[in-house]
């Protein structure tokens, strides 16, 4: 059952590539790129239904290379955290599946980041400046998930939390785009309005 979910996806995948290979530069170069990419995608899901670790860290890792490997086919680039992110799903997926708070904050952390030095390396290191409060929420939000998988709500503090990081990304959006201070006011706005209407008796 699951080698057929497997196969079906991967026909899948490059099939749609194979459709539109000649829009993509590189030619056939990336098609294995993306084999190990829908092949890894796949063995990750199927890992994690049947509850094994190993064919998650390896369709994780699988992924990876895939992604890997077309981006430096197709754009150039070696995108090397890819692997990072690869990680960090291999991470969450294991701690849903064991239902362990620790595995799931380290998997939050290492996708966090990585998605980030994945946008900066294909569109420029630039980005970091609107980015980095990133740092900041993905750790912030592990440490959270953690603790409520220990059996402690804390729902405030993920207010507290993300409110904080978005003050941040606006705080720095408006270094260069002066609308984000007028957005943010108008949110601030609606808290105050619906803060109101609850304190109201």
């Amino acid at each position: 059952m699951f080698s057929k979910v497997i196969l079906g996806v991967v026909l899948i995948f490059l099939g749609i590539w194979l459709s539109f290979y000649e829009l993509i530069p590189g030619g056939f170069k990336w098609i294995w790129g993306a084999a190990f990419l829908s092949f890894g995608i796949s063995e990750a899901i199927v890992g994690y239904i049947m509850k094994s670790s190993i064919r998650i860290w390896g369709g994780s890792v699988a992924a990876s290379m895939g992604y890997f490997v077309m981006m430096n086919y197709i754009l150039g680039l070696k995108p090397w955290p890819a692997f990072l992110v690869g990680f960090g799903v291999a991470f969450i997926l294991q701690g849903l599946m064991r239902n362990n708070g620790k595995e799931l904050s380290s998997g939050i952390l290492f996708t966090g980041i990585g998605i980030v030095f994945v946008f900066c390396k294909i569109f420029g290191w630039w980005l970091m400046k609107f980015l980095w409060p990133t740092f900041i929420l993905s750790p912030g939000i592990g440490l959270l998930i953690q603790r409520i998988y220990s059996g402690r709500e804390y729902k405030q503090s993920l207010f507290y939390l993300l409110s904080i990081s978005g003050l941040l990304y606006i705080v720095v959006l408006g270094t260069e785009y002066p609308i984000m201070w007028g957005i943010g006011l108008i949110f601030l706005g609606i808290y105050v309005l619906i803060r109101q209407k609850k304190v109201t008796p």
